[in-house]
């Protein structure tokens, strides 16, 4: 047995010798060849191939500034044979990233809108620019009067439906709000099955799915997320029918999307576009809601401010001059953007250029993240703390934001539904506090820090008791 057990010893012992020796090599050779290249500090972890994947995987939003402030201000991790470069210096973001010609949205996300929509990527980048522009024209300031009408209408029409009373979880009525409201909006009234409530709580139990796993489905084969891929397909099998229903005299945004892309996917692109008009707008709202209620100071601010908008009736009409006058709670959720932004935005470096002394190569993919730019003190200080007064300086007649808000990106893809969504925040967050008195009945949650793509979730039920106040 003795024999037995040094022969197994001396068999293992090498061979762990030899795997430490390999490993040390090749980070002496990587700190070596990044020395010399002069590219930015690196973390790769210790796992050939998934780099600092486990670490990065256990708390993502934290571990990029984590690496910040070890690395420096440009610095690169390796994740699964991917470069990831981070810019943290907001100086830098116009140059290097908004406006830079080295860098490419499309190239940047092709891959994973493939993952989360099924659209090949030549399709993709056949079409994105053209989509990009439609979007941005259809949704341009000068049309919201065309569709605030009809949102007002419709959000009134589903307040009326549901008749909040009582304690409510506050992310399950935003929900029930704003997905049929926003949908006859943009996609038109009969289009998609929400006409009754059964129909409704179904599409809205799959857009949850696919939400709330968007990420995941953009970089994890689906047989591992199974519930998700199975949303993915309920949805899409949904706007398969709907896209057949849609009129010749339809004038609606997802007609003119579905006139402009191949036919073939037609449904995915309509899955896609959902995803775009639903996943942020629906946490901001309710983070601005509680938020609001968990400030005593600026509740009462927002309440002085809605009388004075009101008509001699007590009504209010949702038009450009009454968002004029609700300045404050633009301000609102404004600031809730702020401290809930996305954690990064992303772009593919097409040809490699210099930053801080740093050459980034052609091949990684260059982020920056919202999120911790926001918590920046030169810009915002106090920054953890929820303070609407901070955006009163701004001119929102021409469409100002503060200096170091980057939210809504940047450059040539910059958001083009920003306008559209800051209309229809405006409206449903002043039409609650208008038509109900609420009281928050729960400790405000938790941001959830376990994605980067979108705006962040609750990590937690948040109740707030509703009262009619018309």
């Amino acid at each position: 047995m003795a024999q037995e057990f040094n022969a197994k010893e001396w068999f293992f012992f090498p061979a762990i010798i030899g795997l430490l020796l390999y490993i040390a090599a090749q980070v002496y050779k990587r700190n070596r060849l990044y020395s010399v290249l002069k590219l930015p500090p690196c973390y790769s972890g210790w796992m050939p191939f998934l780099g600092c994947a486990i670490e990065f995987g256990k708390e993502p939003l934290n571990f990029i500034e984590k690496m910040h402030r070890k690395l420096g201000p440009v610095y690169t991790l390796y994740i699964g044979g991917k470069r990831m470069t981070y810019l943290t210096d907001e100086e830098d973001y116009n140059k290097y990233f908004m406006q830079s010609q080295h860098v490419d949205f499309q190239k940047a996300v092709h891959l994973f809108v493939a993952n989360a929509a099924s659209i090949p990527s030549e399709s993709f980048l056949t079409h994105h620019t053209s989509i990009h522009d439609l979007m941005k024209g259809k949704l341009a300031t000068n049309q919201l009067p065309s569709h605030s009408k009809d949102l007002q209408t419709q959000f009134e029409r589903r307040l009326a439906e549901i008749s909040l009373a009582g304690s409510c979880e506050l992310n399950e009525v935003i929900r029930l709000i704003m997905y049929p409201s926003v949908i006859r909006n943009l996609f038109g009234e009969d289009v998609l099955p929400i006409h009754n409530e059964e129909s409704m709580n179904k599409l809205m139990v799959n857009f949850v799915a696919f939400d709330d796993q968007f990420e995941y489905g953009t970089q994890i084969p689906h047989v591992f997320i199974r519930k998700w891929a199975q949303s993915k397909q309920w949805l899409l099998n949904v706007f398969r029918k709907a896209i057949l229903q849609i009129k010749s005299t339809d004038d609606t945004v997802l007609k003119s999307l579905y006139e402009m892309v191949d036919k073939e996917h037609g449904a995915n692109y309509s899955l896609l576009m959902l995803w775009a008009s639903l996943a942020n707008a629906i946490p901001i709202t309710f983070w601005t809601v509680a938020m609001i209620l968990n400030d005593p100071k600026v509740h009462e601010r927002v309440i002085k401010e809605i009388s004075a908008a009101q008509d001699s009736s007590g009504n209010i009409e949702y038009n450009t001059a009454t968002f004029e006058k609700l300045k404050y709670i633009r301000c609102c959720f404004l600031e809730a953007i702020r401290i809930r932004s996305p954690g990064v935005i992303t772009r593919m470096v097409v040809k490699s250029f210099n930053v801080k002394g740093y050459n980034v190569p052609a091949g990684d993919l260059l982020f920056l993240s919202p999120h911790w730019t926001h918590r920046n003190e030169k810009y915002f200080p106090d920054a953890e703390k929820y303070m609407p007064e901070r955006w009163l300086t701004c001119d929102f007649t021409k469409n100002e934001f503060l200096p170091g808000f980057v939210a809504f990106g940047g450059g040539r893809y910059m958001c083009p539904g920003r306008w559209y969504a800051i209309m229809e925040l405006h409206m449903i967050i002043t039409m609650l506090f208008h038509k109900y008195s609420m009281t928050l009945e729960s400790t405000l949650p938790k941001a959830n820090v376990m994605h980067l793509v979108g705006v962040q979730q609750p990590d937690a039920d948040c109740y707030v008791r509703f009262s009619p106040k018309l």
